[in-house]
């Protein structure tokens, strides 16, 4: 489980990914355009290969949200989710792993998949806490998420991407979403 820091970091996926979804939907120049509103213009031009601060994803996803319709916005993070989810099963699960997963009967290799997200959820979450509350049907949730709510999308995209690559029958169909008394952020809940 993450620990809350005073300098909380999230995988660069979030912006790179993010970047890429932009760039898909509204262009290369009008993404640049938005990176330097949001004041991500050096991401933009020179890409995270690290973990990068939290509140540069916070930035991003703020000005998406201002950039783009409340659709637009959601298919970009829905998207950028997607492509993130891409690249992690690409680039960090062990091709001997996805081997297993796929000989798995689909609960089993589902429960696997949520088991691994929750071991590698410090590279996602930021300062947010993740859990698997229940596997079937399936509940997750996100506990202090201090990024802004477009950023809901892009976790359950993220998820659900990851989990459908051993279970295509996996989805996340509800978003709750519930502030926290202590304003540590808030709590999101996956179903």
């Amino acid at each position: 489980m993450n620990q809350i820091t005073l300098d909380p970091r999230i995988g660069p996926n979030i912006i790179l990914q993010t970047f890429r979804a932009l760039e898909e939907r509204i262009g290369a120049l009008e993404t640049e355009q938005l990176a330097s509103a949001a004041g991500l213009a050096a991401y933009f031009w020179h890409p995270p290969s690290s973990m990068t601060p939290e509140p540069a994803a916070v930035s991003l996803f703020e000005a998406v949200a201002r950039h783009l319709d409340q659709d637009g916005a959601a298919a970009v993070a829905a998207h950028s989710g997607m492509l993130t989810a891409d690249y992690v099963y690409k680039n960090r699960i062990p091709w001997i792993a996805k081997c297993v997963l796929r000989l798995l009967p689909r609960s089993l290799a589902r429960r696997a998949m949520l088991m691994a997200i929750t071991r590698n959820a410090w590279t996602f979450a930021g300062s947010a806490a993740f859990r698997v509350e229940r596997v079937s049907p399936p509940a997750l949730s996100l506990h202090h998420v201090v990024l802004p709510p477009l950023a809901d999308v892009w976790y359950r995209s993220v998820f659900e991407s990851l989990v459908q690559r051993c279970d295509p029958n996996f989805k996340l169909c509800r978003i709750v979403v519930e502030d926290n008394i202590n304003g540590s952020g808030r709590t999101v809940r996956f179903f």
